[in-house]
């Protein structure tokens, strides 16, 4: 016998997937933001070891910095990275926290077979 899902369940389980989905999205926000800092990190490694010329794109061209201005402008560029990435965990969090929530929920309201409840993965 087929078992037919309250509209309650049915919009836990819509709203769950959602949750999966952007908990996904974040984390590649989130690896895309660390690559950033880690390019970042190492450009300032490089500035350190000194040199007198250093390049820097700027749209679709290379132009000249100093080592001073160029530190300055990557130490500015790692902090708000490193906010960035702050945040996305907090939301991250967040997230995972509602996604637990509901998850339980749901192993409540949907039936499994031979048993009182469903295992959702995620």
């Amino acid at each position: 016998m087929a078992h037919e899902l309250s509209d309650e369940t049915r919009k836990q389980l819509i709203e769950f997937q959602q949750n999966q989905q952007q908990l996904q999205m974040l984390a590649y926000q989130e690896q895309a933001l660390k690559a950033q800092e880690m390019e970042v990190k190492k450009a300032l490694e490089e500035i350190s070891k000194g040199g007198e010329k250093f390049y820097r794109y700027a749209g679709s061209i290379i132009v000249p910095k100093s080592g001073g201005e160029l530190d300055k402008e990557l130490k500015q560029e790692k902090e708000e990275l490193e906010v960035r990435i702050k945040l996305f965990g907090k939301q991250v969090e967040k997230l995972r926290k509602k996604g637990g929530e509901l998850r339980e929920s749901l192993e409540k309201a949907l039936p499994r077979q031979g048993g009182d409840g469903a295992q959702i993965s995620g």
